[in-house]
């Protein structure tokens, strides 16, 4: 079927194939007449040839290099899943001398528009560092770009190849932590767990102990009883303050507690046990005991990490102490691992609950009632020579004498240190805690640093947006669209030529639509209204420089034909009066938060009140505080910061003490648009790029007006209405 030419034959046959291999069959044999139909131009048959290879890839590596160059064209394919089976497929090749090609493919894939292929990419990065590990500067930089990207689905498999690379290059780490903290919720399941543990290593050589207060008071209850008050003052120390970043982790990290996957919550668990105060690890145990309610194997890791947590906080699961009862389903390794917890748990206060639980008595009479009617007649008579031997009667031998001597002879001491006591220096649910030693590629908890490092490396310089004309991006969105289109390559390249030799006189064009009054907007909107299907056909059948030519000759006839309206009254001008508003929110926005402005914050809102700047600008109220512990000094707002938005700033501020606030005034020209106003919010020393987004609402102004006018303005709103 597959030497066939017809394409649904061999998409039958490859569906056959991918089947076989589905259920685990060899399918090896088939690789050379697979392999041919790696270019055909059907899409599903080329997906299902493309699963094939990534399976056989490397056990028929002669085979694939044949074919390596449609992989190299298959790259640049319009469909996303074919650009990302070829790099699989590529990356599976397991061969030194395709090194240079699978890292080009890789750089190329990295910065690919789609976040699939990203993904992809980040995937590739960890077999070509198996392959050839004196690729790692370079693998490093692309790692380093990947892990800028803004998609949950990159985030998790880059981490990933971080952890396989370059694990201990924290620093790339700094700049994206945030990121990563906000986009873990969102981000896949397994991608989770690995984001996870690269954390919880990243926060202990970040962030001061929060367990030193905890400590601290320890010692001192432990000093001898002849210690002066002067010597206990000298040593205490300063308050825990958590660290923002510290906290935002916690934060982030504590609804993923409720997450349907295990190794999820032990994930969470793991991290909270090493990171978190000790007073908040309670919020962990819920969590652990649900997981007792899965499979056998789950039980197992899940009840080794409670036996070492039970040994230092036995106070966590002391409420839940009877769900390690043991139940008589239990598996043999399971029944050990719960009593050891419940040993664990043991006090003065649960001990008599503990016991009863194990009677020995009502056990053994339950057993030998059972021993008694068994179909096994050796079982039987198990039953009946202990039964006489430890209940004697009158018909008991002279055996029953000895059956103290005989079952309870001396025996060893049970050990009464715990197995897991010195398991806490490998990291909970690590390979290494489970079989208590070190294994193969394990990365240790580094101590708590004496001294918070500078959590200024972690701050994001934010990227102001730019204004693009609109035309532009109609014209960047038509080429992203391309990119995914099956035309072929020479209409790209006369797109391409077309877009840059029109690129000046469309950015002068752009500037009538951007700047026209609005005025003479609203009294062309009725012929913009008339002439919109003619723009989408227009659109749809005409090239991008002859579509810039149209709608400039229109916009010109639209503005003289407006001009010529001024003489016949297009509206029904009346006298309105401003009122004053019925209310005024005291709700603030967040212009600059602390950590981003080094100390410095603002937050602004829209007071809702004649502009005293101009008639045509909104009233907006900025309150400035300094957070940090040295002053600030020349506060003020850059003259070249306003992008198209005309903005009356407020006099510089010479200088803002600490903890200290001051509310200033200031107005912006929206131009009629909800458009945000950008500028640069500056001080003696630095630059912030900050926005305000204005509501609808608050460009609007009240007014009132007679009844007979109302009608009349109604009226015409209708009569375009209908129009429309």
């Amino acid at each position: 079927m597959l030497e066939s030419n017809k394409e649904s034959l061999k998409l039958e046959a490859m569906k056959r194939i991918v089947g076989l291999i589905a259920k685990g069959k060899n399918a090896s044999e088939l690789f050379p007449a697979v392999v041919k139909n790696v270019a055909s131009k059907n899409i599903e048959l080329k997906k299902l040839v493309y699963v094939y290879l990534v399976r056989y890839a490397e056990e028929q590596q002669d085979l694939a290099l044949l074919s390596i160059s449609t992989f190299q064209r298959a790259l640049k394919d319009p469909n996303q899943l074919i650009r990302a089976s070829a790099l699989r497929v590529l990356s599976s090749i397991r061969v030194p001398i395709i090194v240079p090609i699978m890292m080009l493919a890789i750089k190329e894939a990295a910065t690919d528009l789609s976040p699939y292929v990203r993904k992809t990419a980040a995937h590739a990065i960890q077999k070509l560092y198996s392959l050839d590990p004196d690729q790692k500067e370079h693998l490093i930089e692309v790692i380093e770009k990947l892990l800028k990207d803004k998609s949950t689905l990159v985030a998790g498999s880059v981490v990933m190849a971080f952890e396989e690379v370059c694990p201990d290059r924290i620093d790339l780490i700094h700049k994206n932590y945030r990121k990563l903290c906000n986009l873990l919720v969102d981000v896949e399941e397994w991608g989770q767990v690995v984001i996870i543990h690269m954390l919880t290593r990243y926060a202990r050589t970040q962030f001061v102990s929060p367990w030193r207060e905890d400590a601290m008071f320890d010692e001192n209850n432990e000093k001898a009883f002849y210690d002066s008050e002067e010597e206990r003052k000298v040593e205490q120390t300063r308050p825990y303050i958590m660290d923002p970043d510290h906290r935002l982790l916690l934060r982030n990290t504590k609804p993923l507690l409720q997450s349907r996957n295990t190794a999820v919550v032990m994930a969470i668990s793991q991290l909270y046990w090493h990171l978190a105060p000790k007073h908040e690890l309670s919020i962990i145990t819920k969590s652990l005991v649900r997981l007792l309610r899965s499979h056998r194997e789950v039980q197992y890791i899940v009840l080794q990490n409670i036996a070492t947590m039970s040994i230092q906080r036995k106070g966590m699961f002391e409420p839940f102490m009877k769900s390690f009862y043991v139940r008589s389903t239990d598996a043999t390794h399971i029944k050990t691992l719960k009593l050891e917890i419940l040993t664990n748990l043991a006090n003065e206060a649960n001990i008599s609950t503990i016991l009863r639980e194990f009677q020995t008595k009502l056990l053994t009479q339950y057993i030998l009632n059972l021993g008694k009617y068994d179909q096994n007649y050796d079982i039987r008579d198990r039953t009946r020579f202990i039964r006489q031997l430890i209940v004697p009667n009158e018909k008991s031998g002279a055996l029953s004498k000895y059956a103290r001597r005989i079952l309870m002879a001396p025996k060893p001491a049970p050990v009464l240190q715990s197995a897991f006591k010195d398991r806490d220096r490998f990291q909970l649910g690590t390979l290494s805690h489970t079989l208590n030693s070190q294994a193969s590629g394990y990365l240790e908890l580094s101590d708590w640093p004496a001294v918070a490092p500078d959590q200024s490396v972690r701050n994001v310089e934010v990227v102001e947006p730019a204004g693009a004309p609109a035309l532009r991006k109609s014209k960047t969105a038509k080429s992203n669209e391309k990119f995914y289109s099956d035309s072929e390559e020479e209409e790209e390249e006369e797109e391409e030529g077309s877009s840059s030799e029109g690129s000046s006189s469309s950015s002068s064009q752009v500037l009538i639509i951007t700047y026209l009054p609005p005025q003479i907007m609203q009294k062309t909107l009725l012929l913009i209204i008339m002439t919109k299907y003619i723009l989408i056909h227009i659109v749809l059948s005409i090239s991008t420089q002859f579509f810039v030519n149209c709608m400039c000759s229109l916009l010109h006839l639209c503005v003289f034909l407006a001009c010529q309206f001024d003489a016949v009254s297009w509206h029904v001008h009346v006298s309105l009066q401003a009122s004053s508003p019925v209310f005024v929110p005291e709700t603030s926005h967040e212009l600059l938060h602390r950590m981003t402005g080094k100390g410095l914050s603002a937050q602004y809102r829209f007071t809702r009140q004649p502009c005293i700047y101009g008639n045509s600008m909104v009233s907006l109220q900025l309150t400035l505080s300094n957070s940090s512990d040295q002053a600030l000094e020349n506060i003020h707002i850059s003259e070249k910061s306003s992008t198209g938005q005309n903005i009356h700033r407020f006099n510089a501020i010479e200088r803002l003490e600490p903890q200290a606030s001051v509310t200033v005034s200031m107005g912006v020209d929206f131009n009629d648009s909800t458009q945000a106003a950008n500028f640069q919010l500056c001080t003696k020393e630095d630059e912030f790029s900050v926005s305000i987004q204005p509501a609808v609402g608050e460009l609007l102004l009240p007014i009132t007006m007679s009844e007979a006018d109302f009608t009349k303005e109604q009226v015409t709103v209708s009569s375009i209405h209908i129009l429309n």
